[in-house]
């Protein structure tokens, strides 16, 4: 009888600061680099490497320390990255629920300047990013719509290569309408914005 191994919390923790890591891009060398700033570990080189990856293959070697250099490196609160919450900083929490956005999205408005915020609260009451949502999810539902139509469409007798360029010039088509909607939402709000007074360059 076959048992299933459950994982360890230190698992889990390793699997978090992986994550925390990997949706960020970062490389193992850049994230000990990024530590070492914060513990008295030797963090640099190969060696570093070689613990960073130890620590997300297990969270065994995770010293208090290091633990709390994670937290600063990556913004979020040592009980995230304990496994001992989701929230990656607690007062996310209410902006997480009402605006269903994530941690990381919160996390990089955060670190927008206030001349960013003030473009970013302009382009949201001219409606310019609804319309850019719009026009991506029009892009997706056309993309996958048309993808499924023409694989249905395909006669076995066809040549392969064919079936092929088909697909390229199917996928080209909703490519072709999104950058015209995305263009025409530019030409629109260039002029508001270069004559607004609610946007002030630092």
């Amino acid at each position: 009888m076959s048992r299933t191994l459950k994982k360890s919390p230190n698992d889990k923790i390793g699997q978090r600061l992986k994550e925390l890591r990997t949706e960020r891009y970062l490389s193992l060398r850049k994230v000990a680099k990024q530590l070492a700033a914060h513990v008295e570990l030797q963090l640099e080189g190969k060696s570093g490497e070689t613990r960073i990856s130890a620590i997300e293959n297990s969270g065994a070697n995770l010293t208090p320390e290091l633990a709390i250099a994670y937290s600063k490196v990556f913004d979020v609160s040592l009980e995230y990255i304990f496994c001992l919450s989701d929230d990656m900083q607690p007062e996310n929490k209410t902006i997480k629920e009402t605006l269903g956005l994530g941690d990381i999205a919160i996390a990089k408005i955060k670190d927008f300047s206030i001349t960013q915020l003030q473009i970013l609260n302009f382009l949201i009451k001219s409606d310019f990013i609804k319309g850019l949502i719009d026009s991506f999810d029009s892009f997706v539902y056309a993309t996958r719509s048309m993808s499924k139509s023409i694989i249905v469409g395909f006669d076995d007798r066809l040549a392969d290569d064919k079936q092929e360029e088909d697909a390229k010039i199917v996928e080209l088509i909703p490519r072709w309408r999104l950058e015209k909607s995305v263009s025409a939402l530019i030409e629109k709000i260039a002029d508001p914005m270069i004559n607004s007074e609610e946007i002030e360059i630092t």
